[in-house]
């Protein structure tokens, strides 16, 4: 599956998540088209942004830290390619990591076969394994978050519990 396909389906709807999945854009692969896209992004509450590659989520980024909004605190933001440069920027990128000499052979594969008048077997797009690089650029998020308790001593569980230390 293409990235453009995916991210197509992705952004047709929820799909009975209940999480919106609007698109902004087209803007322009690169670090400028992703500061250029915040523009956009910051008129709606996103809690987070999937861009089309690397380069367009560092951009965003660092529009972002510039304009005062914390990454990952306040938005989330994914790329895709993880690039070198994904590791190098503050905060470091989460990413979507493709098998790119896989789908270089995959591709060369397919146009032998058409040069050789090959015809095609599969009527389903070839899909190829991704995966998610997580780094800090993203954080967890609430459905249901809980107001903070003013009551200093209210009861605690859970693996907190073990380190609290009665007085």
């Amino acid at each position: 599956m293409g990235r453009r396909h995916a991210l197509a389906v992705a952004a047709r709807g929820d799909h009975g998540t209940g999480v919106a999945r609007p698109r902004v854009g087209p803007f322009p692969p690169t670090v400028a088209g992703g500061a250029e896209a915040v523009a956009e992004l910051v008129k709606q509450p996103y809690s987070a942004v999937v861009a089309y590659n690397d380069l367009m989520a560092i951009g965003v980024i660092r529009e972002l830290i510039s304009m005062g909004i914390r990454v990952p605190q306040d938005i989330s933001v994914v790329g895709f390619d993880n690039i070198f440069a994904a590791e190098l920027v503050t905060p470091a990128l989460t990413t979507i990591a493709s098998p790119r000499r896989m789908q270089g052979m995959t591709a060369v594969r397919n146009l032998v076969a058409m040069i050789g008048c090959a015809r095609p077997r599969a009527t389903e797009p070839v899909v190829l394994p991704i995966r998610l690089v997580v780094r800090e650029s993203t954080a967890r998020r609430s459905l249901n978050p809980r107001k903070p308790t003013a009551d200093k001593h209210h009861s605690r569980t859970g693996p907190e519990a073990a380190r609290t230390v009665p007085r």
